[in-house]
């Protein structure tokens, strides 16, 4: 996972920019434990410090947005038969980037470049869309898997393919856009 790039640079080029980190593995596998209460205090509070909180992550997406607002939030678990994506069809740069926090003992292949194809993908049982695996098999879309064994964090272009092996992820989306009137700010 060690690179010279920057994580706008690995989110262009290759559709993702992860890094391994226990502490938040760790977070990930307590709120786990408890059912993902999201909708509660508790849980809003796992979301506010695990993202808003994480200069990592707001300085990634200040690189990419002006101003987004939260699409979604969810977990998902593994489906290793399956290839997903947030969106496909969409402009050639990104309007959705999706962090996804890992739990421990994670691992997942990301289809680098695959954000740059239209991939015919459809709608999934799950929500999210799902790319037929014969569509990544073009040119310039290339798979990489990644283990997080303490688990961690990873930034991608919604447009980009991933197949969770192992483990879940809590994912939560940014999406390009302008707070509505008399409303909130940057997420």
């Amino acid at each position: 996972m060690a690179s010279t790039k920057t994580p706008r640079e690995s989110i262009l080029e290759d559709g993702v920019f992860c890094v391994e980190d226990p502490v938040i593995g760790k977070r990930v596998d307590e709120i786990a434990k408890k059912g993902f209460p999201f909708k509660t205090e508790e849980g809003l509070d796992f979301c506010k410090l695990n993202t808003l909180d994480d200069k990592r992550i707001r300085n990634v997406l200040e690189t990419f947005f002006e101003w987004s607002c939260l699409g979604f939030y969810k977990a998902f678990g593994r489906d290793p038969s399956r290839t997903f994506s947030f969106l496909n069809r969409t402009k050639i740069e990104a309007q959705v980037l999706v962090v996804q926090l890992w739990s421990s003992g994670s691992r997942m292949v990301f289809y680098n470049g695959s954000h740059l194809q239209s991939l015919d993908a459809g709608p999934a049982a799950n929500g999210l869309l799902e790319i037929p695996n014969s569509h990544l098999e073009r040119a310039g879309i290339t798979p990489t898997e990644v283990e997080m064994k303490d688990g961690g964090l990873a930034i991608l272009d919604g447009r980009l393919g991933f197949k969770i092996v192992q483990g879940f992820a809590y994912r939560r989306m940014h999406v390009r856009g302008r707070p509505v009137q008399g409303g909130g700010g940057n997420l």
